[in-house]
C-alpha cells in the first residue's frame, strides 16, 4: 500500500514537470518570436528613418545652396553698387586736383 502511495507521488511529480516543461518551452519560443518580430520592425523603422533623414538632409542642402547663392548674388550688388559709388565720388573729389608724391592716396 505505501509503494502505491509513494507511486502517486513520484507520478504526479512527473506530471508537473511535465507540464511546466510543456508551459515553459511555449513561453519561451513565443518570447523568441516576438522579440525577433520587434527586432526586424525596429530594423525596418531605422532603414526609413535614415532614409528620411537623407531626405531631409538633400532637401535641405539644396536650400542652404540656394539661399548662399542668394547672398553671394546679394553680396556680389552690394559690391557692385558700392564700388560704383566709390569711384563716382573718387573720381568727382579728385577732378581738379593734381595728385603728388606726398598724397596719402598716392599709392
Amino acid at each position: 500500500n505505501s509503494m502505491k502511495f509513494l507511486s502517486n507521488g513520484i507520478w504526479e511529480a512527473l506530471a508537473s514537470t511535465l507540464y511546466g516543461l510543456v508551459v515553459g518551452t511555449i513561453s519561451y519560443i513565443s518570447y523568441n518570436y516576438f522579440v525577433a518580430t520587434l527586432d526586424r520592425y525596429n530594423k525596418e523603422m531605422e532603414i526609413a528613418t535614415d532614409e528620411i533623414v537623407q531626405l531631409l538632409c538633400s532637401n535641405e542642402q539644396h536650400f542652404i545652396k540656394a539661399k548662399e547663392e542668394k547672398v553671394n548674388s546679394r553680396i556680389s550688388q552690394q559690391k557692385i553698387s558700392s564700388y560704383t559709388q566709390e569711384t563716382k565720388t573718387t573720381s568727382n573729389a579728385t577732378a581738379g586736383k593734381r595728385r603728388t608724391f606726398g598724397d596719402d592716396d598716392f599709392f
